[in-house]
């Protein structure tokens, strides 16, 4: 690969409040960060930086202090000049970086024309992961798109092979659907509410995120108006105790 600018290969680890309101960058804070910053002629530099601020949000303090600003002046030499490389690099790992060196007092940087490679993004466009792949992958023949069961019996067999390859699946299938959920509980089939741990329906996704669906009611209004899934609408609908919205609904789609 060749470089016209030295590229910064980063991983952070942040802290942070769950459900935390609005952008959730705005409400993360940076606790170590790990940079190999490869050069131009091939040289390699690797640092770890490791910050000690402490968080309360239980009682609504919020960060005591934000020590990323100590050595903001160290990292920010470490990377002048950079291109960028990670995985899974825009949707938080990037603003937050350059949320912490705005409150450090370093707007603007990184450069917004920084170029950033995200490993990921190679991986998902190189690698198949449809159902063909997946046929390959664990049953180690063809797939055959005119299978008289459709994918049905793929998906019985390839379930089979995967409950048998990774020991660490749960066995019951309410743990194993938690599981294929990223651990929450959904509460529609579009997956779009989702039950917290305290029983409350919440979004998740838009800019409302993991907050519960009725702290937001112009959202909710919003929600129940668009074209989203109708079971997603119901049960928030349900939820809230909106008794015009199903009349309302069914004589839409009628």
């Amino acid at each position: 690969m060749k470089l016209n600018n030295p590229l910064a290969f980063i991983d952070m680890r942040a802290v942070g409040p769950k459900g935390a309101p609005g952008n959730l960058v705005k409400h993360s804070r940076l606790a170590a960060l790990g940079v190999i910053r490869v050069n131009v002629d091939g040289s390699k530099e690797a640092r770890h930086f490791q910050f000690e601020g402490r968080a309360n949000w239980r009682e609504g303090v919020g960060f005591i202090s934000t020590p990323f600003a100590d050595q903001s002046e160290e990292i920010r030499d470490l990377l002048y000049g950079c291109d960028f490389a990670g995985f899974s690099l825009r949707r938080f790992d990037m603003p937050l970086l350059a949320e912490e060196f705005a409150r450090a007092g370093h707007v603007a940087f990184p450069s917004e024309t920084a170029r950033i490679i995200n490993v990921q993004s190679i991986f998902h466009l190189k690698e198949q992961r449809d159902m063909a792949a997946a046929v390959r992958f664990y049953l180690n023949q063809d797939f055959n798109s005119r299978h008289p069961s459709g994918d049905a019996l793929y998906c019985l067999q390839i379930l089979e092979r995967q409950m048998a390859r990774y020991p660490d699946l749960p066995e019951n299938v309410t743990d194993l659907a938690r599981f294929c959920s990223a651990g929450k509980n959904l509460a529609d089939f579009a997956g779009l509410l989702f039950w917290d741990a305290e029983g409350r329906l919440c979004w998740n996704f838009g800019k409302y995120n993991h907050q519960p669906v009725l702290n937001n009611p112009q959202y909710l209004e919003y929600f129940l108006k668009d074209s989203f899934p109708f079971q997603s609408q119901y049960i928030a609908a349900e939820y809230a105790g909106i008794d015009s919205f199903l009349s309302r609904a069914m004589s839409a789609i009628q």
